[in-house]
Protein backbone atom coordinates (compact mmCIF):
# COMPACT_ATOMS: atom_id res chain seq x y z
CA UNK A 1 0.00 0.00 0.00
CA UNK A 2 1.50 3.34 -1.00
CA UNK A 3 1.41 6.30 1.34
CA UNK A 4 0.77 9.77 0.02
CA UNK A 5 2.89 12.56 1.34
CA UNK A 6 0.66 14.99 3.19
CA UNK A 7 1.05 18.56 2.05
CA UNK A 8 2.03 21.29 4.42
CA UNK A 9 -0.23 24.37 4.43
CA UNK A 10 2.66 26.35 2.95
CA UNK A 11 2.92 24.07 -0.10
CA UNK A 12 -0.28 25.15 -1.87
CA UNK A 13 -0.43 25.18 -5.63
CA UNK A 14 -0.45 28.64 -7.25
CA UNK A 15 -2.81 27.26 -9.89
CA UNK A 16 -5.27 26.13 -7.20
CA UNK A 17 -5.15 29.60 -5.65
CA UNK A 18 -5.92 31.16 -9.02
CA UNK A 19 -8.75 28.71 -9.77
CA UNK A 20 -10.49 28.97 -6.40
CA UNK A 21 -9.84 32.68 -6.15
CA UNK A 22 -11.17 33.25 -9.64
CA UNK A 23 -14.36 31.34 -8.80
CA UNK A 24 -14.98 33.35 -5.61
CA UNK A 25 -14.14 36.63 -7.35
CA UNK A 26 -16.48 35.85 -10.26
CA UNK A 27 -19.42 35.00 -7.97
CA UNK A 28 -18.83 38.16 -5.94
CA UNK A 29 -18.51 40.29 -9.06
CA UNK A 30 -21.88 39.06 -10.35
CA UNK A 31 -23.49 40.02 -7.03
CA UNK A 32 -21.81 43.46 -7.14
CA UNK A 33 -23.04 43.95 -10.73
CA UNK A 34 -26.59 43.11 -9.61
CA UNK A 35 -26.30 45.65 -6.78
CA UNK A 36 -25.13 48.32 -9.25
CA UNK A 37 -28.04 47.56 -11.60
CA UNK A 38 -25.75 46.34 -14.39
CA UNK A 39 -27.39 42.90 -14.27
CA UNK A 40 -31.17 43.34 -14.11
CA UNK A 41 -33.13 41.34 -11.55
CA UNK A 42 -36.72 41.38 -10.35
CA UNK A 43 -36.74 43.92 -7.48
CA UNK A 44 -39.24 41.73 -5.60
CA UNK A 45 -36.59 39.00 -5.39
CA UNK A 46 -34.14 41.28 -3.54
CA UNK A 47 -34.99 41.60 0.16
CA UNK A 48 -32.28 44.06 1.16
CA UNK A 49 -31.06 47.47 0.02
CA UNK A 50 -28.70 47.32 -2.95
CA UNK A 51 -25.79 48.58 -0.84
CA UNK A 52 -26.16 45.54 1.42
CA UNK A 53 -26.19 43.30 -1.64
CA UNK A 54 -23.06 45.07 -2.90
CA UNK A 55 -21.29 44.48 0.41
CA UNK A 56 -22.27 40.81 0.26
CA UNK A 57 -20.71 40.65 -3.20
CA UNK A 58 -17.52 42.26 -1.90
CA UNK A 59 -17.37 39.64 0.87
CA UNK A 60 -17.00 37.01 -1.88
CA UNK A 61 -15.03 39.02 -4.44
CA UNK A 62 -12.25 40.37 -2.22
CA UNK A 63 -11.16 37.03 -0.71
CA UNK A 64 -11.19 35.61 -4.23
CA UNK A 65 -8.90 38.35 -5.48
CA UNK A 66 -6.69 37.84 -2.43
CA UNK A 67 -6.46 34.10 -3.15
CA UNK A 68 -5.41 34.92 -6.73
CA UNK A 69 -2.83 37.40 -5.46
CA UNK A 70 -1.34 34.95 -2.97
CA UNK A 71 -1.47 32.13 -5.50
CA UNK A 72 0.67 34.21 -7.85
CA UNK A 73 2.89 35.56 -5.08
CA UNK A 74 3.51 32.16 -3.54
CA UNK A 75 4.46 30.82 -6.95
CA UNK A 76 6.85 33.68 -7.64
CA UNK A 77 8.11 34.56 -4.14
CA UNK A 78 11.89 34.81 -4.45
CA UNK A 79 12.46 34.35 -0.72
CA UNK A 80 10.24 31.27 -0.53
CA UNK A 81 7.93 32.76 2.12
CA UNK A 82 4.19 32.21 1.86
CA UNK A 83 1.04 33.83 3.19
CA UNK A 84 1.05 31.45 6.16
CA UNK A 85 4.53 32.61 7.16
CA UNK A 86 3.95 36.34 6.53
CA UNK A 87 0.18 36.91 6.79
CA UNK A 88 0.29 40.64 7.51
CA UNK A 89 2.28 41.76 4.48
CA UNK A 90 0.92 43.11 1.23
CA UNK A 91 -2.77 43.77 0.78
CA UNK A 92 -3.86 41.10 3.29
CA UNK A 93 -4.63 43.38 6.21
CA UNK A 94 -6.48 45.89 4.01
CA UNK A 95 -8.68 43.29 2.34
CA UNK A 96 -9.32 41.65 5.72
CA UNK A 97 -10.32 44.99 7.22
CA UNK A 98 -12.72 45.71 4.34
CA UNK A 99 -14.27 42.23 4.58
CA UNK A 100 -14.79 42.39 8.35
CA UNK A 101 -16.14 45.96 7.99
CA UNK A 102 -18.62 44.68 5.38
CA UNK A 103 -19.69 41.83 7.66
CA UNK A 104 -20.18 44.38 10.44
CA UNK A 105 -22.25 46.72 8.26
CA UNK A 106 -24.47 43.86 7.05
CA UNK A 107 -24.99 42.59 10.60
CA UNK A 108 -25.77 46.09 11.87
CA UNK A 109 -28.31 46.62 9.07
CA UNK A 110 -30.02 43.28 9.79
CA UNK A 111 -29.99 43.94 13.54
CA UNK A 112 -30.89 47.60 13.68
CA UNK A 113 -32.16 48.66 10.23
CA UNK A 114 -35.72 49.68 9.44
CA UNK A 115 -38.37 47.28 8.21
CA UNK A 116 -39.39 43.72 8.98
CA UNK A 117 -36.91 40.84 8.93
CA UNK A 118 -37.57 37.21 8.16
CA UNK A 119 -35.17 34.51 9.29
CA UNK A 120 -35.19 30.94 8.06
CA UNK A 121 -33.01 27.92 8.55
CA UNK A 122 -32.59 25.05 10.95
CA UNK A 123 -32.70 27.19 14.09
CA UNK A 124 -36.06 28.39 15.35
CA UNK A 125 -36.49 31.80 16.88
CA UNK A 126 -38.37 35.04 16.65
CA UNK A 127 -37.45 38.01 14.43
CA UNK A 128 -36.40 39.85 17.59
CA UNK A 129 -33.97 37.07 18.51
CA UNK A 130 -32.63 37.04 14.96
CA UNK A 131 -32.11 40.79 15.02
CA UNK A 132 -30.35 40.50 18.38
CA UNK A 133 -27.94 37.85 17.09
CA UNK A 134 -27.16 39.71 13.86
CA UNK A 135 -26.89 43.06 15.64
CA UNK A 136 -24.56 41.63 18.28
CA UNK A 137 -22.34 40.05 15.65
CA UNK A 138 -22.43 43.30 13.67
CA UNK A 139 -21.14 45.20 16.70
CA UNK A 140 -18.47 42.53 17.32
CA UNK A 141 -17.33 42.61 13.66
CA UNK A 142 -17.22 46.41 13.73
CA UNK A 143 -15.01 46.36 16.82
CA UNK A 144 -12.77 43.72 15.25
CA UNK A 145 -12.57 45.72 12.02
CA UNK A 146 -11.58 48.80 14.01
CA UNK A 147 -8.70 46.85 15.52
CA UNK A 148 -7.55 45.61 12.12
CA UNK A 149 -7.74 49.13 10.64
CA UNK A 150 -5.82 50.49 13.64
CA UNK A 151 -3.04 47.93 13.39
CA UNK A 152 -2.70 48.20 9.63
CA UNK A 153 -2.70 51.99 9.48
CA UNK A 154 -0.35 52.18 12.46
CA UNK A 155 2.07 49.88 10.67
CA UNK A 156 1.88 51.99 7.50
CA UNK A 157 2.28 55.38 9.14
CA UNK A 158 4.40 54.54 12.18
CA UNK A 159 6.25 51.53 10.80
CA UNK A 160 5.74 49.24 13.77
CA UNK A 161 3.29 46.78 15.33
Amino acid sequence: MSRRKSQDMTEGSPLLGLAMGGLFAAVGLVIVFVSLGWIPVDPASVHAPMWVLGLAGLVFMLPGLLMCYYGIRNGLAPDGTTFVEKPWGGPGWFVGAVIISAFGAIGLWVGFGEGPREFSGGVTGSPTEGRFVFGSMGVLCTLLAGGIWWRGLKEIFLGRD
